[in-house]
């Protein structure tokens, strides 16, 4: 049977490759470091147009909210009730909301579990 396998010229140059792959790998499989990805500015405004329009598209921020991205040049690349007065929000939290809503959706929902060891009362009040 073996002899069979290796009197074939293909079958001898196949396992000559298998043999000198498993002696030699390539470190293509290996872990890679991740690189930054260098976008060109034109790109780096197309992929924030398009996602701060996908925000500014929900209906309950619609109504609500005044939305201004400006580049430092001062193009406007979306604008959205901005020049209507509003209390001021960290920026912090815009860009944590913006980042939470793209990677866990918009009907994420948290569970927030309460304990207690005391009773509540007919009129709902914990004692």
């Amino acid at each position: 049977m073996i002899n069979k396998i290796f009197n074939k010229p293909f079958n001898k140059i196949l396992i000559l490759l298998v043999l000198i792959l498993i002696c030699f790998p390539d470190n293509s499989f290996a872990a890679k470091k991740k690189t930054k990805k260098s976008y060109s500015k034109n790109t780096q405004i197309t992929k924030v147009n398009y996602k701060t329009k996908r925000v500014a598209k929900i209906r309950r921020f619609v109504p609500v909210n005044g939305i201004l991205f400006q580049t430092l040049k001062g193009d406007i690349l979306l604008e959205q009730n901005s020049q209507q007065y509003f209390n001021p929000a960290s920026v912090m939290k815009i860009a944590t909301s913006f980042i939470a809503l793209e990677q866990l959706g918009y009907d994420y929902r948290f569970n927030t579990n309460i304990y207690t060891n005391g009773k509540i009362d007919q009129e709902g009040s914990l004692n």
